[in-house]
């Protein structure tokens, strides 16, 4: 489960907590999304957690959340 921190409409930028998941100790992320020009964009996601010895984990399911998020702002 995750809850909202922030929300920086201005800045395009979105930050929340994992909260409820006994595997970690803490989560927090953001996501950004900057103005490329020509009709592209960059999303910028950063993740910070503990354990560190999670990161295969948590590397996985941001890249299967990047790819949701690619195919959805793609269409």
């Amino acid at each position: 489960r995750e809850i909202l921190i922030d929300r920086d409409n201005a800045h395009h930028r979105l930050v929340y907590a994992v909260v409820e998941n006994p595997r970690l100790t803490n989560h927090n992320a953001s996501v950004e999304v900057f103005d490329e020009g020509n009709g592209k964009s960059r999303v910028v996601w950063r993740a910070d957690f503990l354990p560190a010895e999670l990161r295969p984990y948590i590397d996985e399911q941001m890249g299967q959340g990047a790819a949701v998020m690619r195919k959805a702002l793609a269409e």
